[in-house]
């Protein structure tokens, strides 16, 4: 993607809030089952797709955590990572497309999106079908597969870089099976993806506020 590199974000797709303007002016069509939050993070980092990307527009707020349920095994993890390939994909994708239509219709973001799936309800699957007919490389799905989690990696200070290496190489190699197998899918005519995964539930111990 070059200079349109919107995968970099930070907005956390299980917690985040936006502004009711801004929210009022997105809209997500049925095929994005996955990556939701970076589609949104693309549209509002780049004023719907008419400025270059600026990341300070989504503010993380360091004291707000949550929990969630882990996966437990490697079979959950490469379904998960490739839930989130196909995401990454579909929006790579939708955020492509988008750039090719008038300003106009990228300002008024969720109304061209509602008309473009009331006109073709598969037009975004047919998108999608024509970009993995044309991507003969799995590890061509959508730009960065083989480099961001080396760059992650260089972003560490000192003595962490050799720590981390060993996750690295491990995240490396299930995103590229992840990967593989997303490709698969996609070239199958299906982009609807979400398993079905056995997951721990937490036990939260509730907070009692001091008086």
């Amino acid at each position: 993607m070059g200079r349109r590199n919107l995968f970099a974000g930070r907005l956390n797709g299980m917690l985040y809030c936006l502004r009711t303007e801004i929210a009022r002016n997105l809209y997500l069509p049925r095929d994005v089952v996955a990556n939701d939050d970076g589609f949104f993070k693309a549209a509002i980092c780049t004023d719907f797709f008419r400025e270059p990307l600026d990341q300070t527009k989504v503010v993380s707020v360091r004291e707000a955590t949550h929990l969630y349920e882990p996966y437990l095994s490697l079979g959950d993890v490469l379904n998960n990572q490739k839930r989130q390939m196909i995401g990454q994909a579909t929006v790579y994708v939708i955020v492509e497309y988008l750039y090719t239509l008038p300003e106009t219709d990228r300002a008024n973001l969720a109304a061209t999106l509602q008309r473009l799936e009331a006109a073709d309800p598969d037009w975004l699957k047919k998108l999608i079908n024509a970009h993995v007919a044309q991507t003969k490389r799995f590890w061509r799905l959508f730009p960065g597969i083989l480099g961001f989690r080396w760059r992650r990696l260089a972003q560490m200070p000192g003595v962490r870089r050799i720590t981390h290496f060993p996750a690295a190489a491990a995240g490396f190699g299930v995103t590229l099976i992840a990967c593989w197998q997303a490709a698969r899918f996609l070239r199958r005519g299906v982009s609807n993806y979400w398993p079905k995964t056995v997951r721990q539930t937490i036990a939260v111990t509730p907070v009692v506020a001091a008086k």
